[in-house]
């Protein structure tokens, strides 16, 4: 049987769960008539013998819950459950349910911004063809005996009096 036989047949098991059940209903209560017919042909009385025969069987509940775990289909079925329980509970505390749900879209919408912005400012790629060639000029104030950032006519300056330094086509001053 293939992947795919097996997925198409478990999908089926789960939409038509009432038909099993009353099909496994039908096969177990078919065997359970079975042995007691077997132990009426041995001497028993009928009464006695289905009697006998349930109790040898076993519980059908049991029997049952042992064909459901032959057929993997028992995690679905605590999943529906629990699906069942958590609807019953958020109709319940419809208020608390309401204030999780409120909760959870705004540190969602949070999250995404924030990751947007981080996403625009550090982790896109500038947009210019070197990105790994920019640099920032700073010139250095000896009375002050701190740096700060060169102006546009310090650039034309230093661009005038030194053929090696600065080889460039465009600048732009953000500030």
């Amino acid at each position: 049987m293939t992947l795919w036989s097996r997925l198409r047949s478990w999908v089926q098991a789960m939409l038509r769960r009432s038909r099993m059940e009353s099909e496994m209903d039908a096969e177990l209560r078919f065997h359970i008539e079975e042995f007691a017919e077997d132990l009426v042909r041995g001497g028993l009385s009928r009464q006695e013998a289905m009697r006998r025969a349930r109790m040898e069987f076993g519980g059908i509940e049991r029997a049952k819950e042992e064909c459901r775990n032959e057929r993997r289909v028992s995690l679905v079925d605590s999943l529906m459950q629990d699906m069942r329980f958590s609807v019953r509970q958020i109709r319940r505390n419809s208020g608390f349910t309401l204030a999780v749900a409120i909760t959870l879209a705004l540190g969602m919408g949070a999250n995404t911004a924030v990751f947007s912005v981080l996403h625009t400012v550090l982790l896109r790629p500038l947009p210019y063809r070197d990105p790994n060639r920019l640099v920032t000029v700073w010139q250095e104030n000896v009375q002050r005996q701190q740096l700060d950032k060169a102006t546009v006519a310090d650039f034309n300056d230093w661009k005038t009096r030194n053929r090696w330094a600065i080889n460039s086509r465009r600048i732009s001053f953000p500030f």
